[in-house]
C-alpha cells in the first residue's frame, strides 16, 4: 500500500465509523484503548488459516477478527504521493464519525434503493408471512415475522456499488460529504464485523439493517440536513472507486481529505485539466475506455456562471458521454440542485430569496445573464431519451443551515470585490447590503436550519444489460415521502401454550401451542406435590410467611426500598439470621406491589438448603442435571416472591451470557382461592421488538425453570379485595463456570452475596454430581473461602452496634466480614458434612 499508517489498520479492522444516523461518538480514551486492543490480532490476520470469507473485501477470523482483503486499484496516485506524505489520517474516535457527518437524505436514499434493487423481494417476502408463523399456522399476533428478513451480524448480505465513477463538481451538489460518504461505504462491512463481541466502547453498536429495510426510518417527517439518526446501518458498500475533477486544486484537495479518511489506496484520483464538463468528458485518453458499475454525477449539471463554464442548453451533451462510461446493467445516479426562482415568500426563508436575487443583480451588473438550475424534470425526460430505465427520479427539499446562507453572502461579495464594471460606490452600497442581510440570515437560522424554497433531486436510471428485458420506467419525478418508522407489536393477544401434565422429575421446553418451539430457555419441570408444603412450613416455622402477609397489606415497603430482619433458625433456634425484604421501583411504566423476600447472609442461605433437602429438592436438582446434560450443580438461594396486585409486570430476563448453565426455578406456594387467572407471563421478541405472548398457570406438580434469554413478567391480577397474596418461591441454580459465574454474581451486587466471585466459585458442584456422590441431603458444604472487608475502617463505619450492617448501605454491601455476612472458615468447617457442623 502506498500509504500506509497503523491507525489505517486499525480503521480497517474496526470499520468505518457511523453512518448518516445519530451513533454514539465514543470518547477517545475509549477509542484509543480499542485501536490499541486490536492492532495485534489485525497484524496476526496477515496470515489467516482457517477463515471464512466474508465477502471480498473482508475476510474474518471465527472469534470476529477482520482484515481488508479488498484488492488496491491499479491508480495514478503516486503522483501525489509527496503531498500526503505529511498528513496524519484523522484522529480514531473522529473518524469514528463519518456515518453521523454524512447527513444527506440523498445519500441514504440512494443505499435503500441499490438494497431494494439487490434483494427485491424481501419486503414481499417478510409482509406475506405476517399474521403466521413458520408452520403457517394462524398467529395471535398480526405483526410476528420472528427473523424473517433479518441480516446476520456475523455474514451480512450488503448491496454493493461496485466499482464507482464519482464526478464531483467542487462547491455544487452534495460536493462537501460525498468522499465522507464513499468513506463510509467501503469501511461498512468491516465496522459491523468488527462490532460482533460483547466488549465494545459503544453501548449500542449499529447492527445492518435487515434486507427487507423494515427496521430503516427516517426521524422525522420533513426533509432535514440534519443528522438522520436511524436505528440501524444499511446494508450497502462498494469496492473500489476512481474521482474526477475538473481542475488540479480541486483534485489535490479531494486526495488529501481521502488519506486523512483512510480510502486513498482504494480510490484513483484523475485530474481533468479541462475548463468544463463536456471538455473532459471528450477526453477519451482520461479514462481510457473504462467503464463502471456505478456512476454517481454530484453537482455537475448545476448552473455556473464563471467565463468558461458550459452553458446549460448543452448538458444533454453531458449525460450522453457520462452515459457511454456505465457498464451494461450499471446504474447512474444524477444528483443536483434545482432551479432557485428566487421566489419563495416564507417568513424563514426570505433572507436565503433576498441573498440570491442580489447576487443575480450583482451579476447582471457585471454583464452577466445569470444561469438557472435545470429543474428534475429536464433530467428525467433527457436521461429516457437516452434509453435509460429509470428507477427512481425524486425531489428533495432541504432545511438550510446558517453555513448555506453564508456561501451565497461570500460569493456575492466574492463578485462585488472582482467586478471591473460596477462603480465604488455602487459596491459599497452592494456590500453594505450584502452584509445587512448576512445578519437577517443569522436571525432566521437562530433556532436552526429553515425552509428557503430550493429543492434537491436525484435521478437514478440503469443501462439494461445486454438481451434483458425493458424495464418499466419511472413516469416523472415525484415529492421525497419520509420513511416511516414500523412499529412492533408491543401487545400482542395471548396465546395458548402447551401445559400437559407432568411425571415428576420429567421436563419439557416451553413450546406454543401451534408447535412453535418457545426462543429462551424456558422449561416446566415435574416435581412431587409435597415440595409445595414442605416449603411453606418451613416459611412458617422461621416466622417468614407471618411477616410476608403483614408486609403486604398491613406495612408495604415504598418503591425501591429495602428492610431486613432477624429471624432463628427453626433447626436451632440459637441461631440467628438476617433476611432481607425488598420492593423493587416500577420499571418502563409497570405498576406493581411485588414484594422480594431474600436470605440477608450466608447462614440464612444454609439454613435454606437444609429446608429444601427436607423437602426432596434433591429429586428436582438432579432431574434438571441430568437432561442438561451436567457434570455438576448447585443451588444458590431460596427466594419468596409476593404480589397482591399488578397492572403490568415488568418484562425481563434473569441470564443472559451464561452458556445455558444459569436457572431461575419458580414454583407456586400459595394462589388465592376464587381466581383462576394464570400468575405467569412468557414472552418472545422478534428482531423488530414485536412481542408473542403466553402465560402459564402455576400448579403444585410443576416449576418453570428460565434461563438465558427467557423474558418473562408477573401476570397482571388484583387480590385485594380478598386479602389474597400470591406467594412463590425463586430458587436460583447452575453449573458453574466462567461465563455461568460472571452473571450470577453481576445479577445482583447490592444484596448476598453482594457480588462476590469468590463465594459463588466455592458453591461450585456442590449440590449434585452426575455420578452420584453429592447431593443436598448429603451436603459437604462450599470450599475454603477468606472473607475480608471490601472498604478500610469498616469497625467504625458500620457504628457502634453493627447498625448499618442491617440497612441497606454501603456499608452492608462491602464490610464482608465485620457484618458477618460471610461465614468464618473456622465456623464453617469445610469439607465436613452439613449435618456434623450444624447437627441437623
Amino acid at each position: 500500500m502506498k500509504h500506509q499508517a497503523m491507525l489505517k489498520l486499525a480503521v480497517l479492522a474496526l470499520g468505518s465509523c457511523h453512518d448518516a444516523l445519530s451513533i454514539p461518538m465514543a470518547t477517545s480514551s475509549s477509542m484509543t484503548l480499542l485501536a490499541s486492543s486490536l492492532l495485534p490480532s489485525i497484524t496476526n490476520a496477515v496470515s489467516i488459516t482457517n477463515a471464512v470469507p466474508a465477502n471480498d473485501a473482508t475476510t474474518c477470523l471465527n472469534d470476529g477478527t477482520c482484515s481488508d482483503t479488498r484488492p488496491e486499484i491499479n491508480n495514478n496516485n503516486t503522483q501525489y504521493a509527496s503531498l500526503i506524505a505529511g498528513i496524519d489520517p484523522v484522529p480514531l474516535e473522529d473518524l469514528f464519525g463519518l456515518f453521523s457527518a454524512t447527513t444527506k437524505k440523498i445519500h441514504r436514499h440512494m443505499e435503500r434503493l441499490m438494497v431494494r434493487r439487490a434483494f427485491p423481494d424481501a419486503l414481499d417476502y417478510t409482509t406475506s408471512k405476517f399474521g403466521n408463523y413458520s408452520d403457517g399456522t394462524p398467529a395471535g399476533t398480526q405483526q410476528w415475522i420472528g427473523d424473517v428478513g433479518n441480516n446476520n451480524k456475523l455474514n451480512p448480505s450488503f448491496a454493493n456499488f461496485g466499482t464507482v465513477l464519482d464526478l464531483s463538481a467542487a462547491n455544487k451538489g452534495t460536493f462537501v460529504n460525498s468522499l465522507q460518504w464513499m468513506a463510509s461505504l467501503l469501511h461498512r462491512r468491516s465496522y459491523v464485523l468488527s462490532t460482533t463481541d460483547h466488549e465494545k466502547p459503544w453501548e449500542e453498536p449499529l447492527s445492518p439493517c435487515r434486507t427487507d429495510l423494515l427496521d430503516d426510518y427516517d426521524t422525522s417527517d420533513e426533509y432535514s440536513e440534519e443528522d438522520d439518526s436511524s436505528v440501524c446501518l444499511i446494508g450497502a458498500e462498494m469496492t473500489n472507486f476512481v474521482s474526477v475533477r475538473l481542475d488540479e486544486k480541486v483534485t489535490k484537495g479531494a486526495v488529501v481529505k481521502a488519506t486523512k479518511l483512510n480510502i486513498v489506496d482504494y480510490g484513483e484520483f484523475i485530474d481533468g485539466d479541462a475548463s468544463n464538463w463536456l471538455e473532459l468528458l471528450r477526453n477519451k485518453e482520461l479514462l481510457n475506455g473504462r467503464t463502471f458499475d456505478t456512476i454517481i454525477v454530484d453537482g455537475v449539471l448545476d448552473a455556473d456562471d464563471d467565463d468558461h463554464a458550459l452553458p446549460m442548453h448543452m448538458m444533454d451533451l453531458v449525460l450522453e458521454e457520462i452515459v457511454k462510461l456505465l457498464k451494461p446493467g450499471g446504474q447512474l445516479f444524477v444528483v443536483g440542485q434545482g432551479p432557485d426562482d428566487g421566489l419563495y415568500d416564507g417568513e424563514d426563508g426570505m433572507a436565503y430569496t433576498s441573498i440570491s436575487s442580489t447576487l443575480d443583480a450583482i451579476k447582471s451588473l457585471d454583464g452577466i445573464v445569470p444561469k438557472k438550475n435545470l429543474p428534475a424534470s429536464w433530467v428525467h425526460r433527457t436521461l429516457s431519451k437516452l434509453n435509460l430505465n429509470i428507477f427512481d427520479s425524486t425531489n428533495m427539499y432541504p432545511n438550510y443551515d446558517y453555513e448555506r446562507f453564508e456561501s451565497k453572502i461570500n460569493e456575492a461579495l466574492a463578485w462585488i470585490e472582482e467586478s471591473e464594471l460596477m462603480p465604488s460606490e455602487t459596491k459599497e452600497h452592494f456590500q453594505s447590503l450584502v452584509h445587512s442581510l448576512s445578519e437577517q440570515a443569522e436571525e432566521a437560522t437562530y433556532d436552526g436550519p429553515v425552509y428557503a424554497g430550493g429543492n434537491e433531486y436525484i435521478i437514478a436510471a440503469e443501462l439494461s444489460a445486454e438481451g434483458a428485458e425493458p424495464q418499466t420506467t419511472v413516469p416523472y419525478p415525484v415529492d421525497y415521502t419520509a420513511k416511516e418508522q414500523y412499529w412492533p407489536d408491543r401487545q400482542p393477544k395471548v396465546e395458548e401454550m402447551v401445559t400437559s401434565p407432568l411425571m415428576p422429575g420429567e421436563i419439557m421446553k416451553l413450546t406454543w401451542a401451534n408447535g412453535d418451539d418457545y426462543d429462551g430457555l424456558s422449561y416446566r419441570v415435574g416435581v412431587e406435590r409435597k415440595l409445595r408444603k414442605a416449603i411453606v412450613d418451613y416459611l412458617k416455622k422461621l416466622g417468614l410467611w407471618d411477616i410476608i402477609h403483614e408486609t403486604m397489606y398491613d406495612n408495604p415497603l415504598q418503591e425501591d426500598s429495602t428492610r431486613f430482619h432477624r429471624l432463628p433458625s427453626p433447626y436451632d433456634p440459637s441461631r440467628t439470621m438476617t433476611w432481607g425484604i425488598k420492593r423493587p421501583a416500577n420499571y418502563d411504566g409497570t405498576a406493581s406491589d411485588m414484594h422480594w423476600f431474600d436470605a440477608g447472609c450466608e447462614f440464612a442461605m444454609e439454613d435454606s438448603y437444609r429446608a429444601l433437602a427436607d423437602a426432596g429438592f434433591d429429586d428436582v436438582v438432579a432431574s434438571i442435571g441430568k437432561f442438561m446434560n451436567y457434570t455438576e450443580m448447585n443451588v444458590f438461594s431460596l427466594g419468596i416472591l409476593a404480589v397482591t396486585k399488578a397492572d403490568k409486570g415488568y418484562v425481563h430476563q434473569d441470564f443472559e451470557g451464561s452458556t445455558g448453565r444459569a436457572f431461575n426455578f419458580l414454583y407456586k406456594l400459595q394462589s388465592p382461592e376464587g381466581y383462576d387467572t394464570p400468575e405467569l407471563t412468557i414472552i418472545e421478541e422478534d428482531y423488530l421488538g414485536s412481542r408473542r405472548r403466553g402465560q402459564i398457570k402455576y400448579e403444585e406438580d410443576f416449576g418453570v425453570l428460565n434461563g438465558d434469554m427467557a423474558m418473562h413478567a408477573t401476570n397482571e391480577c388484583d387480590y385485594r379485595r380478598d386479602r389474597g397474596i400470591r406467594i412463590s418461591a425463586s430458587i436460583f441454580m447452575a453449573e458453574v463456570n466462567d461465563a455461568s459465574k460472571k452473571v450470577i454474581a453481576e445479577h445482583d451486587t447490592w444484596y448476598f452475596p453482594f457480588g462476590n466471585n469468590d463465594w459463588i466459585l466455592a458453591q461450585k458442584g456442590r449440590h449434585w454430581h452426575k455420578d452420584g456422590s453429592r447431593s443436598m441431603l448429603n451436603d459437604e458444604g462450599r470450599a475454603p473461602l477468606a472473607v475480608e472487608d471490601q472498604v478500610p475502617e469498616c469497625a467504625e463505619r458500620v457504628g457502634p452496634n453493627k447498625e448499618k450492617c442491617f440497612v441497606h448501605t454501603d456499608e452492608r454491601q462491602k464490610c464482608w466480614k465485620t457484618c458477618g455476612a460471610f461465614i468464618d472458615d473456622a465456623d464453617y468447617r469445610p469439607g465436613l458434612s452439613r449435618k456434623t457442623v450444624y447437627g441437623y
